[in-house]
């Protein structure tokens, strides 16, 4: 039996529909993350399930239990915001010491629990910090630590990273996940970031306009999405129309086309030499000139344009890698079989 099963949850705001029937399965141990724009529900769904938002359908069981009527308290949750939402005016370890006086755990299991989360979160020698002492990493581990020393069923996280610069939500993030599988606790994420999602999780359920369009694991996601949306979120997909494959497909008269809307990996395209065309069994070569070069750090995304419409190339960026210059005509060849149809 799942962990966590979610049936049929519904909710609303003023009359507008937020989620939509949505159905959830999750696995003891698995760390899952919600992934989707900006207002698409999923923090929502987060406080439904922690309790914090009532829910207008639907049942969410944890463990086999039904906990819709429970209060957030008594549903064995802990949660991470994306604001900290730590105590200013107690030190780290008071407010990670917080969560186990209300529980009223006695003082010798507080102090041993707490001595663990501080060591899992690397927090030693500032246990005796305020908030405003520490910088906004250590102020998300403090939350984490707090979050994770009442032992919960399961572990949420709204977006906890997203206030963090760069350097410091790579090594945060990678903290968590390590975290995550040693404790074994079963950790729902919430992010808008295309990137991150796939590097922490086990399994991503996308989701748009309230409902979960996609899920699965990151490769199978990435390498297949189902429909227009997944494609234009997830990678660097081109979204080629069948009026825009007939005009690539123009030389080949055995070309045969079914489907409406198709989707193409910008990595799965290669630029080439003329004489490897000559013999390019099993794939589509056409020419463009390239308008643009940006460098992605370890990859170069050139800006190529066709007969009529523009394509991304993405290649490797390797010490011994051909540089193409603006305004350049290159050859491509792409395989048919990247060709993912959408529609």
């Amino acid at each position: 039996m799942n962990f966590l099963n979610i049936k049929g949850l519904k909710k609303s705001y003023n009359g507008c529909s937020v989620l939509n029937n949505i159905n959830i399965e999750i696995n003891k141990g698995e760390f899952v993350t919600l992934l989707g724009p900006s207002g698409c529900g999923k923090s929502t769904l987060l406080k439904c399930i922690a309790g914090l938002t009532d829910i207008d359908e639907g049942e969410i069981y944890i463990d086999g239990k039904l906990i819709n009527k429970l209060k957030p308290n008594k549903r064995d949750i802990s949660m991470v915001f994306q604001s900290y939402a730590l105590f200013p005016n107690m030190t780290a370890k008071e407010n990670i010491e917080f969560g186990l006086k209300m529980k009223k755990v006695p003082k010798s299991e507080m102090k041993k629990r707490v001595e663990v989360a501080i060591n899992l979160v690397d927090l030693n020698g500032y246990e005796d910090h305020y908030p405003d002492q520490l910088s906004g990493g250590q102020q998300q581990r403090v939350a984490l630590a707090r979050a994770l020393v009442i032992e919960p069923k399961l572990l949420l996280l709204d977006e906890p990273l997203s206030a963090l610069d760069a350097k410091t939500r790579k090594n945060l993030r990678l903290q968590i996940r390590k975290i995550q599988k040693q404790l074994k606790i079963t950790t729902i994420f919430v992010t808008h970031d295309q990137e991150e999602a796939p590097m922490i999780s086990d399994r991503i359920l996308l989701i748009h306009g309230g409902s979960i369009v996609q899920e699965g694991t990151p490769e199978n996601i990435y390498l297949n999405p189902k429909n227009e949306f997944t494609a234009g979120f997830i990678g660097n997909y081109n979204i080629i129309d069948k009026e825009k494959l007939l005009e690539l497909l123009k030389n080949d008269n055995h070309a045969e086309i079914e489907g409406k809307i198709f989707a193409l990996r910008a990595e799965a395209i290669h630029i080439v030499e003329l004489e490897q065309t000559k013999n390019a069994d099993g794939g589509i070569v056409t020419s463009g000139i390239i308008l643009d070069r940006i460098i992605l750090g370890n990859l170069i995304r050139y800006i190529i344009k066709l007969d009529k419409f523009t394509i991304n190339v993405d290649i490797l960026n390797r010490k011994n890698v051909d540089i193409f210059n603006i305004d350049q005509t290159v050859k491509l060849f792409i395989p048919k079989e990247e060709l993912k149809k959408l529609a």
